[in-house]
């Protein structure tokens, strides 16, 4: 099932990933869920979709983001500032 926020997400993956981290990894589920809905005939359940939502996002965190010396996955310092940079031209 799709997730609202990142307050949703799993403890795990909570723990593990910086606030921009757990904002990647929850649009890359999202996507990765409401596109599997048209393949219906791939997966036997919601718990199928569900398995293949959760990979599709780590990779995705993995490959935008990168751990930090405390282990936790973080945007690179590149990614922050543009971002920052992004948020701010919006305002």
């Amino acid at each position: 099932m799709p997730y609202d926020s990142t307050a949703q997400l799993p403890k795990g993956v909570q723990q593990n990933l910086s606030q921009a981290a757990q904002e990647i990894y929850r649009d890359a589920y999202n996507e990765a869920w409401e596109s599997s809905r048209y393949a219906q005939d791939r997966f036997d359940t919601d718990d199928s979709r569900q398995v293949t939502a959760n990979r599709v996002a780590w990779e995705t965190v993995k490959n935008l983001c990168e751990r930090d010396m405390f282990g936790r996955w973080v945007l690179p310092e590149r990614q922050t500032r543009g971002r920052d940079e992004n948020r701010a031209a919006q305002a």
